[in-house]
């Protein structure tokens, strides 16, 4: 379930105020945040909270060119500290799913070891209160940042940050390919993200080659994003205090199916990763940028 469509389909066009546009965005987004206090459905009041604090975030991104100064830096953390607040019970019942699937051709003692550690993790859920104080916490931020975005972004700047976040698609991808550590994929996922969602506000509302280059950096980002999952299992089944009472080899066992899965997701995300950024793809890619400033590159 995406953001409603008034929100999710909003495209910044170089003609017009630029910051004026992304603030009256935040305060559409604030008043949608403020909502879900109100909504009855616990899970889909967190995730529409998740994604406007994702639409905040990549608005954020686009301010200093694609460099924010440490204000907006601090405000960044401020709502990624809010959504993780939430994030809890959704993250926990992820996993628990997810390792359920990986221990379904296992032993039935690892199967039964899987389905008491995902019980353990999904007991605590997220509250109504805390719901209402991570979308009263989302109002506030939104509207600072509106006010801060409102001076600093301007075409140009945008230009300068589509190209800022492909270099460091690129960057980190290299870095993952070259070490194989999992904060070297989280890195490059964390841009990938950031790269689409700055495309989508900034983007052509059509185009059949951009399409087909948004469709491959969608893909890619699930992918990371599965990828992302595995490594906070990963994680989670390599702290000793979390699967206190499986037995030594039962939680070996489990560790070896997650990070069979992890280095195929690894492999294939590298796969996917070197045709997102092929010719083609980076030419429309940087087409957009072109769009945006006067300068060029």
């Amino acid at each position: 379930m995406s953001l409603p469509r008034p929100l999710r389909d909003l495209r910044l066009r170089r003609r017009g105020p630029v910051g004026q546009a992304l603030a009256q965005w935040c305060t559409r987004l604030a008043r949608h945040a403020s909502a879900q206090g109100r909504r009855k459905s616990r899970d889909l009041a967190v995730h529409q909270l998740r994604l406007v604090a994702k639409a905040l975030r990549a608005a954020l991104r686009l301010a200093d060119e694609g460099d924010p100064a440490p204000d907006l830096l601090e405000l960044d953390q401020s709502i990624r500290a809010t959504a993780a607040a939430i994030a809890g019970s959704r993250d926990a019942v992820v996993l628990s799913r997810l390792l359920g699937r990986l221990a379904e051709d296992a032993s039935t003692e690892v199967q039964a070891a899987a389905a008491t550690l995902g019980t353990q993790w999904t007991t605590q859920a997220t509250t109504a209160a805390d719901i209402v104080q991570a979308a009263d916490s989302l109002v506030e931020l939104a509207a600072k940042l509106g006010s801060a975005l409102a001076d600093r972004v301007n075409a140009d700047g945008i230009a300068d940050c589509l190209r800022r976040s492909l270099q460091k698609v690129a960057r980190h991808q290299r870095r993952a390919r070259q070490s194989g550590k999992m904060e070297s994929f989280h890195a490059w996922r964390r841009w990938q993200k950031r790269l689409e969602a700055q495309l989508r506000l900034t983007s052509p509302p059509s185009g059949k080659a951009f399409d087909r280059s948004m469709d491959r950096i969608h893909r890619l980002q699930e992918l990371l994003g599965s990828l992302h999952d595995v490594d906070l299992l990963f994680l989670r089944l390599s702290q000793k205090g979390v699967v206190r009472g499986i037995p030594v080899k039962v939680r070996k066992e489990l560790i070896r199916l997650v990070a069979a899965r992890q280095d195929r997701l690894r492999k294939k995300a590298l796969r996917r990763g070197a045709a997102v950024l092929d010719g083609k793809t980076r030419k429309s890619l940087l087409a957009v940028a072109r769009k945006w400033g006067t300068r060029t590159s």
